[in-house]
């Protein structure tokens, strides 16, 4: 799969590792340098899906620290009925050596 980010289907949010995106997306987590730990894509909106999620957000993949997605899954699971969160994250394997 490489860097390549898994595409998340209908009513799906997808958590994936942040493979280069160094900050948090909240803008005062930026400015203060908050490493983002995971990437969530989030997927196109089902019938609930399409009264909860913000406009511009379907297909748009956000890095995020602990907290901040620790708030969106809350509020995602709360409002979004139907909702799957998928996790593609990897934990790294040991190198080979050489």
């Amino acid at each position: 799969m490489g860097n390549q980010r898994p595409t998340p289907g209908v009513d799906e949010i997808i958590v994936s590792p942040p493979w280069g995106q160094r900050y948090c997306a909240r803008l005062d987590h930026t400015v203060t340098s908050t490493p983002a730990r995971l990437v969530v894509t989030f997927g196109a909106p089902g019938v609930v899906g399409r009264a909860v999620l913000f406009p511009g957000c379907p297909g748009r993949s956000y890095p995020l620290c602990t907290q901040c997605f620790d708030d969106t899954r809350h509020l995602a699971r709360t409002v979004w009925a139907g909702l799957t969160l998928r996790d593609h994250q990897v934990t790294p394997g040991p190198r080979a050596a050489g």
